[in-house]
């Protein structure tokens, strides 16, 4: 579901007056498929643009999920780099408070099971036939 593929997302605030803190969003992680008959694709992270803008510097932490021995979801931190200096690495639509990312995850026995579904079912742009 969805609320399973949601995670928090922080790192050091790039709002001036806050420079000893941090901000929080979240995001959810879902899988871009290649093709609409194929579970092959490339996992992007899904979120509101203003979260990264709010975030200085080149990685945020992700909090994902893994199952511990007893099968309990406990939270992990996986730092997901969105800036190469300044060159930011996300794509933000040019007027919602949407932006997303391609992220690798790591390969660990997880309860984040990301949404194999089209990236069509959130919405798409017209197109002139």
């Amino acid at each position: 579901t969805l609320m399973e593929t949601t995670f928090m997302i922080s790192g050091p605030s790039a709002k001036p007056g806050e420079e000893n803190r941090n901000r929080f969003g979240t995001g959810f992680v879902m899988l871009r498929r290649v093709k609409p008959d194929s579970n092959a694709g490339q996992y992007v992270l899904v979120t509101a643009k203003h979260v990264f803008e709010d975030i200085k510097g080149e990685l945020v932490t992700v909090n994902l999920r893994k199952r511990n021995a007893a099968g309990d979801a406990v939270a992990f931190p996986f730092s997901l780099k969105i800036r190469d200096k300044d060159k930011v690495l996300y794509t933000a639509h040019p007027t919602a408070d949407v932006a997303v990312i391609d992220v690798t995850l790591p390969d660990t026995p997880s309860s984040c099971s990301p949404m194999h579904m089209s990236l069509m079912w959130i919405g798409s742009q017209p197109t002139n036939s």
